[in-house]
C-alpha cells in the first residue's frame, strides 16, 4: 500500500491562499482540464497543489480499474493531505467529481477557507457507491460548485439550489457535459467552457482573500 503524497505545485509562493486540487473517480491530476485550470490559475498569480488519491496511484501502478465502496478513505486522506501543506484557514480544497464531494464533507471539520468542485456528483458515478448529501445543507465553509447543465452526473434538471447551505454557490455552464465539454445544441466552444470556469474560480479565490 502506498502511503507518501506527491504534490505537483504550480503558481508563486505566495503568502495568500492556496488551492488544492485532486481528480475524479477515473480520471488522474493531469488530465487536459486539471492542467488547463492549474496553469490558468497559477497565471493569475495564484498557488495550485495538486495531488493524486493512493486509490487511484494503486490501480495505475497495478493497470487495474478502480472501484471504492464509499468515500471514507478519501475524506481521510483530504485531512492527511491538509495536515501536511498546514495552515488550513489559508487552503481552499475541492477539484473534480468525487474529490470535489470529499472535500465538502471535511470541510467543516478541517476549517479550511473554502471548497472548489466541478463537475460535482450529485448523481453517484457508481450504482455500488452511495453518496450522502445530506451535508450540503448544513456546510459552513464557503463553497463554489460549477456545473455543466447536461452533466450526466448532475444535470440541471436533477440538482435542486434547496440541498444546499447559504454559504454555497452553483454557477451552471449551459448546454455543457462532464469536463465542460459542450453538448451537441451548445453554440460554445469547450475552452469558453474552461475560461468561464476559471474565471469564477479566480474571482471566488479574490473574495476568500478579502
Amino acid at each position: 500500500m502506498i502511503h507518501s503524497t506527491t504534490y505537483l505545485i504550480n503558481g508563486i509562493n505566495n503568502e495568500g491562499l492556496s488551492l488544492v486540487l485532486s481528480h475524479g473517480l477515473h480520471s488522474r491530476v493531469n488530465s487536459p482540464l486539471m492542467e488547463k485550470v492549474t496553469d490558468d490559475l497559477a497565471a493569475h498569480g495564484f498557488k495550485v497543489i495538486r495531488f493524486e488519491f493512493p486509490f487511484m496511484v494503486e490501480g495505475r501502478l497495478h493497470d487495474a480499474p478502480v472501484y471504492i465502496e464509499n468515500t471514507e478513505s478519501l475524506e481521510s486522506h483530504w485531512k492527511k493531505v491538509v495536515s501536511e501543506i498546514g495552515s488550513p484557514e489559508k487552503l481552499v480544497i475541492g477539484g473534480k467529481s468525487i474529490a470535489a464531494f470529499a472535500a465538502t464533507r471535511v470541510a467543516d471539520q478541517l476549517g479550511v477557507r473554502g471548497v472548489i468542485g466541478m463537475d460535482f456528483p450529485f448523481v453517484s458515478p457508481d450504482p455500488d457507491l452511495i453518496l450522502d448529501q445530506s451535508h450540503l445543507k448544513t456546510m459552513n465553509t464557503p463553497t463554489m460548485i460549477i456545473q455543466g447543465s447536461d452533466d450526466p452526473l448532475g444535470p440541471s434538471t436533477k440538482v435542486d439550489d434547496s440541498i444546499f447551505s447559504h454559504t454555497t454557490t452553483l454557477h451552471w455552464l449551459e448546454n455543457a457535459g462532464h469536463n465542460f465539454i459542450p453538448s451537441e445544441s451548445s453554440i460554445r466552444s469547450h475552452d469558453e467552457n474552461i475560461v468561464d470556469a476559471i474565471e469564477w474560480i479566480a474571482e471566488f479565490l479574490d473574495f476568500l482573500e478579502q
